[in-house]
């Protein structure tokens, strides 16, 4: 039953939806903030700096690539990520894997780590959300992730230097270039890089990819190549590759003009070896997940758990470690990972 309302009730709500009509009523603004409309509606993949060719790795001026974040874990640079949303960044899933969500943190307007600026902004992870056919090491299909942030980037105050990456069509088929960025090691066995980097790599058809990983015995028995979900980059010759410490990190295409995130860096043996691609987690394929779980889109609600499940390494495979029978690993705590203390960032919220 609907109850009318009374004569003197009438011109107080009157009144009130006059207010509201007109803009003038103050809305509450919540913290899962930042979703204001100018930064919800900020356009997706759109470069301040335009971005020449880049081939062989060459460090990268601020806000060439704006989606681009470091993942770090109590500090440490661990792996790369890329934001799709105020407060959703997406990068692999054996990056995040190991811990609960509380002791990971993502660094956003950051190129160098020596001379950070006061618009670098930092975030801690509140959830992880790991696709559900993730299995680990053991098989890594399905290498994706969602990062939910305790409160929204601003895409607007940065200036362009933190803004978000467009994400590809279901049907998108990647082919040609990617480039590939992140302060992983600058070559196989090296250190890792305190300024961002970027190289462009040929995509490789899945008839080669599979011919040069079937060459490894570890390939076919923990990590066989999947051309429905992944695809290669790289040279016959080698010499341009992820390595690790990208893991996770943007591989980027240009799209109807906009920078477009197609794949995650996930996995390879060494770094930028002869005949041994890299290997990526193609996005669109990934797509159902991201729209099921991101703010963006989708209405299934999202299993969330502040705590995932540990992963199992058989002994001797390791994610990107030199020499080994490697796959692409996160950098570890006491590796040479970079470290970044509280005291050493800028006035932004941690």
């Amino acid at each position: 039953m609907v109850c009318p309302l009374s004569v003197n009730t009438l011109p107080v709500v009157m009144a009130f939806l006059a207010v509201w009509c007109s803009g003038k009523a103050a809305r509450p603004k919540t913290d899962m903030a930042g979703f204001t409309p100018d930064n919800m509606n900020f356009e997706c993949g759109m470069q301040p700096i335009p971005v020449e060719r880049i081939v062989g790795g060459t460090p990268v001026q601020p806000g060439t690539f704006p989606w681009q974040v470091s993942v770090r874990r109590n500090g440490y640079g661990i792996c790369g990520g890329a934001i799709i949303s105020p407060t959703e960044i997406i990068t692999a899933a054996h990056c995040v894997s190991s811990v609960s969500a509380e002791r990971y943190q993502i660094l956003a307007g950051a190129t160098d780590f020596r001379n950070l600026k006061n618009s670098t902004q930092v975030r801690r992870v509140s959830e992880i959300l790991i696709h559900p056919k993730y299995a680990g090491l053991i098989a890594v299909r399905y290498d994706v992730a969602l990062l939910r942030l305790d409160g929204a980037l601003d895409f607007v105050g940065s200036k362009g230097l933190v803004a978000p990456i467009c994400l590809p069509r279901r049907s998108y088929q990647v082919k040609g270039d990617v480039i590939i960025t992140g302060w992983g090691r600058t070559k196989e066995g090296g250190n890792t890089s305190k300024v961002l980097n970027a190289v462009t790599v040929p995509v490789m058809s899945d008839t080669m990819c599979r011919l040069y990983l079937s060459r490894r015995l570890v390939t076919i028995l923990f990590a066989p190549y999947d051309g429905s979900s992944m695809f290669c980059a790289g040279r016959f010759q080698g010499g341009v590759d992820s390595c690790q410490g990208d893991s996770g990190g943007p591989a980027v295409q240009t799209v109807d003009g906009r920078a477009t995130l197609v794949g995650i860096v996930s996995w390879g043996f060494g770094c930028a070896r002869m005949m041994s691609p890299g290997v990526y987690a193609e996005v669109a394929k990934f797509m159902d997940f991201i729209d099921d779980h991101s703010v963006l889109k989708g209405s299934v609600e999202a299993r969330r758990s502040t705590t995932v499940r540990p992963t199992i390494i058989p002994e001797g495979l390791q994610i990107h470690l030199p020499a080994n029978l490697t796959l692409l690993k996160p950098l570890l705590e006491n590796d040479e990972a970079d470290y970044i203390s509280p005291d050493q960032l800028p006035n932004n919220r941690l």
